[in-house]
């Protein structure tokens, strides 16, 4: 199965969030104008015992000028913006995600992984981050416990290559703490059926 979405938009006014000052506190703020635009295609693929999905976008958002909460910003970052088109910091460029199922008896083996170009940050998001990458593996089983129910284990693997991921730098627009994706890290997880309501 194939689907594909596209979409453009021109906003005023765009309302966004930040984390701003050393104790971060959330607070809004509006971008005068701006316009965003993007397309993503995705794949899937099921047979009985096997599924696959594939997905990948490309999208850019970029605003100009600050309408409120201007006084969270330095003079000169608030200056340039008003001047300037910068990038939003919550999309990347170029994205994609994927993975695939495979059910072997009671078992069944699972992959995913995801990329990105990076999002932004730096002196009004003029700062390319670094790629994103991430592989993940799990194992699951079933077994039946008697009058109980099914029961499953699994077992998952999260980035597999201990790959250190930036999500966000310690600068940026409202951003003052680095944000990191989880390094190498291992699940054992039970799932246990519900008792009977009746």
């Amino acid at each position: 199965m194939f689907a594909n979405d596209n979409y453009y938009r021109i906003d005023r006014h765009y309302l966004d969030e930040g984390q701003f000052g050393f104790v971060p506190i959330d607070a809004p703020l509006n971008y005068v104008r701006g316009y965003g635009w993007g397309t993503e295609q995705s794949i899937s693929y099921n047979l009985e015992n096997f599924a696959f999905r594939l997905n990948l976008f490309v999208a850019r958002e970029e605003d100009i000028g600050v309408a409120s909460g201007q006084y969270n910003f330095p003079p000169d970052e608030l200056s340039y913006i008003d001047r300037h088109y910068i990038v939003l910091d919550h999309t990347p460029l170029v994205g994609a995600s994927g993975g695939g199922a495979y059910r072997w008896h009671d078992y069944q083996f699972t992959f995913d992984g995801l990329f990105s170009s990076g999002l932004r940050g730096g002196f009004a998001n003029e700062t390319q981050l670094p790629k994103v990458w991430q592989v993940n593996l799990s194992a699951a089983r079933d077994f039946i416990v008697p009058r109980l129910g099914k029961f499953t284990n699994r077992i998952v693997l999260l980035n597999i290559f201990d790959r250190t991921n930036l999500i966000r730098p310690a600068n940026g627009i409202g951003i003052f703490q680095a944000a990191y994706g989880p390094r190498i890290t291992v699940y054992d997880a039970l799932t246990v059926p519900l008792p009977s309501l009746r």
